[in-house]
């Protein structure tokens, strides 16, 4: 919570663009970004939220799709938000952040593979297991490229006026480190 909280106040009091959560496997990456995701939604924040991966693992796509209603369900049931609002308006809730989070893993994000796809204003990525097919040749920064996004991995222009965001999640940035 402690690290989400800092990640959401990197984007919206420092107006941060791009985000790098690095922590080592197994300590909660994932629990954190799901929280950053939910709180940016639930205080309108961001409209839409696009989760990726280059990864092609079918276990790990499975599982970050669960995740996605477990942690729905965590944060309108058991977080601080809770008690703060009624039953109709979690189940509002509840639909309205299934239908925003979309969630695209590694072939989903060629444009050959799927509809065409249209990145919207308000919206934060997240690209887990950034370190998956990072290099210029892979599906990531093709997506990127499509999307007329590449600077937001480069910071060369600013994506403030449309309020994109990118936070970028592994163990092992070593690449984004370096550049």
């Amino acid at each position: 919570i402690t690290c989400g909280d800092s990640i959401i106040k990197a984007f919206k009091e420092e107006e941060k663009q791009h985000v790098l959560l690095l922590a080592q496997m197994q300590m909660g990456k994932s629990g954190t970004y799901w929280y950053v995701i939910l709180n940016m939604l639930f205080n309108k924040e961001i409209e839409n939220v696009i989760l990726m991966s280059g990864n092609r693992e079918t276990e790990l796509h499975q599982q970050v799709t669960e995740d996605k209603t477990s942690y729905i369900k965590w944060f309108l049931d058991e977080s601080e938000v809770a008690g703060k609002v009624s039953v109709s308006k979690k189940n509002k809730l509840r639909n309205q952040f299934l239908k925003s989070i979309q969630i695209l893993w590694g072939g989903q994000l060629n444009k050959k593979n799927k509809e065409t796809f249209e990145i919207f204003d308000d919206t934060l990525i997240v690209w887990d297991e950034a370190h998956y097919a990072q290099s210029e040749n892979n599906a990531p920064y093709h997506f990127f490229e499509e999307n007329n996004l590449q600077t937001l991995l480069n910071g060369t222009k600013s994506h403030l006026e449309t309020n994109i965001r990118l936070l970028t999640v592994s163990a092992t940035p070593f690449s984004e480190l370096v550049s």
